[in-house]
């Protein structure tokens, strides 16, 4: 299997994010490795759809979620079509395959009470803390990825404007506002990176990038995990604590106050608003809450 060009051509042209492309590669090997023990020489050309058939059932055995399935027949299935325009194999033998079922899953959120103690004042003893807390914050009050903050530059601030731009999935550029006062935080922040980083006598600190770790250098996706766990797990006990949850809450509160569903999709930055509307799933199973818990007639 050609996987190092298919990769060249998943970051090149069709300029899929490096998490995306991770995950590609590592299935691409995955099922490489598995056809290996089937004893196939020649995959590219001789493949054959009961091959991946028995693949995807061994991965079930396996108790591979679900999800994690339908990204790797994904991943051979894109292959394969990118195989079948270089002239390598002629045919595609993901397609015909019925994906195993996939149980719809809410997103999980924090509620309006919990979010609030982001703000609770509190001691920052160091500038780890400091920037924990101003991370999960920003990512709060923005709905950003992950990886769309850890690319963020000072000069993507327009502070005049009170919005900053954001660089998405396949490098396409939204805008996405910001209020009066986290603006502040954020001007306050960058004044403070200063100052820290010439106390601790380190030169060589990234001067571009908006937000830094103990280094002086941009923050890392394994960095911005346990910063965001950190701050959570004072806060909810929910199993996964991550900055995407930050996300989820953006905009189920959002959605909850009255938001139009197209304006969340656009910062967002969603493609389409089908990835949108699952929020306002969420939306009506908390009003259903409500209603059993406040009506009078459900006693």
């Amino acid at each position: 299997m050609q996987i190092s060009e298919f990769q060249q051509y998943l970051e090149v042209e069709r300029h899929q994010s490096p998490h995306t492309v991770a995950a590609y590669v590592r299935d691409l090997k995955q099922f490489e490795k598995f056809l290996q023990d089937q004893d196939c020489s020649d995959v590219d050309v001789d493949i054959k759809t009961a091959l991946v058939r028995q693949w995807i059932a061994q991965l079930m055995d396996q108790e591979i979620e679900v999800s994690s399935l339908h990204r790797k027949l994904a991943s051979i299935s894109g292959y394969f079509r990118y195989a079948n325009k270089r002239g390598w194999v002629e045919h595609n033998p993901v397609k015909g395959i019925k994906k195993p079922k996939m149980k719809k899953r809410l997103p999980e959120y924090l509620e309006l009470q919990q979010t609030e103690q982001f703000y609770v004042t509190s001691h920052l003893e160091n500038w780890k803390d400091y920037t924990a807390q101003l991370i999960v914050q920003f990512l709060y009050e923005t709905g950003l990825r992950r990886a769309e903050l850890i690319g963020l530059k000072i000069n993507d601030l327009d502070r005049y404007q009170g919005q900053i731009r954001v660089l998405g999935k396949r490098n396409k550029m939204r805008i996405v506002p910001i209020n009066s006062d986290l603006m502040k935080r954020i001007n306050e922040y960058c004044e403070a990176k200063k100052q820290h980083f010439s106390d601790e006598k380190i030169e060589q600190w990234d001067k571009d990038s908006l937000f830094l770790g103990m280094d002086g250098q941009p923050l890392t996706p394994g960095k911005i995990y346990p910063l965001v766990k950190g701050v959570l797990s004072s806060i909810t006990t929910k199993q996964k604590r991550s900055p995407h949850l930050l996300r989820h809450t953006f905009a189920t509160q959002m959605l909850n106050e009255g938001a139009d569903l197209n304006v969340i999709k656009e910062i967002l930055g969603h493609s389409s608003l089908a990835a949108t509307q699952v929020y306002t799933h969420v939306s009506i199973s908390k009003l259903k809450q409500m209603h059993e818990k406040l009506h009078p007639r459900n006693d």
